[in-house]
């Protein structure tokens, strides 16, 4: 099992009467003003068996399930990942997306906050302002929001976005994939988000 997400969990709640083992990938680990802390945590309670990226997560996960439990550190799979990843040059990315990154460009992946979800709403028009200025000088790539709580507010925000007159500098995907999401970061002048879609937690 990986991670920290509500579907991750609910498979795992699924197999519980059913005896299933797991192993857990990067317990431990704490996600700031989100729920998947939870979901995280229970993952780790029904696990025998514990991968987790630093020796801090391995005594955390320890303090929830039990000093016996199994803890292995073995970094972070997706830093190694990024290592071994050939990624594209800047006309490979324009011929796959449309899109030129010898242009100022930032990146932005904003998911809703799942803690205190009602300040979604005011969370988007504060977005929706900031964006409007950055669109001045700047084409803007936007990776769309997951499927959390009021994640809809997003979306919503980012297509009326897009009918103003700076859409032509406006690029919504739902997602562009590891290789060229990387790629985009690579060139972007900065990313604008909160997520660990940057990497890492």
């Amino acid at each position: 099992c990986l991670g920290d997400r509500y579907e991750m969990a609910a498979a795992v709640n699924a197999s519980i009467p059913f005896g299933v083992k797991f192993a857990h990938l990067y317990g431990g680990e704490t996600t700031v003003g989100a729920i998947d802390n939870i979901y995280r945590h229970q993952i780790s309670l029904v696990t025998q068996l514990h991968f987790v990226s630093l020796q801090e997560y391995a005594d955390k996960v320890k303090n929830i399930v039990g000093e016996k439990a199994l803890c292995y550190v073995i970094g972070s799979l997706s830093l190694q990942n990024l290592k071994q990843l050939k990624l594209f040059s800047k006309q490979e990315f324009k011929k796959i997306w449309g899109i030129d990154l010898n242009l100022p460009t930032i990146l932005v992946t904003v998911h809703p906050e799942t803690i205190e979800y009602e300040q979604n709403e005011i969370f988007s028009q504060e977005l929706y302002l900031a964006l409007s200025e950055l669109l001045k000088k700047h084409q803007i790539v936007v990776t769309m929001p997951n499927a959390d709580t009021n994640g809809m507010k997003f979306r919503s925000m980012y297509n009326l976005l897009n009918t103003t007159t700076y859409n032509m500098r406006l690029y919504l995907l739902d997602n562009l994939g590891t290789k060229s999401y990387f790629t985009s970061m690579k060139y972007c002048d900065f990313l604008l988000g909160n997520t660990s879609s940057g990497i890492i937690e």
